[in-house]
């Protein structure tokens, strides 16, 4: 499962509409757009979003991204 998007140039942005559908079925769970922009800033590439870390279990995982992008920053 995922998504794929061909490789774009550094500023390029592309969206897809993507589905959550039940294996095996037609029910759809829900609908969402999924956004892209290709960058070269390692600080914007490296973040993971609060609401997508709070789902995921990732909460720990992204505020020690921050902490360390924040301490990069701060060289």
């Amino acid at each position: 499962m995922g998504v794929t998007v061909n490789a774009g140039a550094v500023g390029t942005r592309c969206c897809r509409a993507v589905q959550l559908v039940r294996a095996g079925s037609a029910d759809v769970l829900g609908q969402g757009l999924v956004k892209a922009v290709w960058t070269d800033d390692t600080s914007l590439s490296s973040r993971i979003s609060r609401g997508v870390a709070h789902y995921t279990g990732q909460a720990e995982l992204a505020d020690a991204i921050q902490q360390g992008l924040a301490a990069r920053q701060g060289r």
